[in-house]
């Protein structure tokens, strides 16, 4: 077994937990951060996503 398929095996088995955090973040500060660590400490994500919005509803 190659190492590339070997990673595709192991992928099937575990899948890579992603965590998207939506948010204006204009600008990003350290609450947003605060909640991500939180977020990862508990569902232990590899990775974490910020995805800014361009117009939030709560700010039109």
């Amino acid at each position: 077994m190659t190492t590339a398929q070997a990673h595709r095996t192991a992928a099937k088995h575990h899948p890579r937990r992603i965590a998207l955090f939506g948010g204006s973040f204009d600008p990003i500060h350290s609450g947003h951060l605060s909640v991500a660590r939180a977020a990862d400490r508990r569902f232990n994500f590899d990775e974490i996503h910020f995805i800014p919005a361009s117009r939030p509803p709560h700010k039109l």
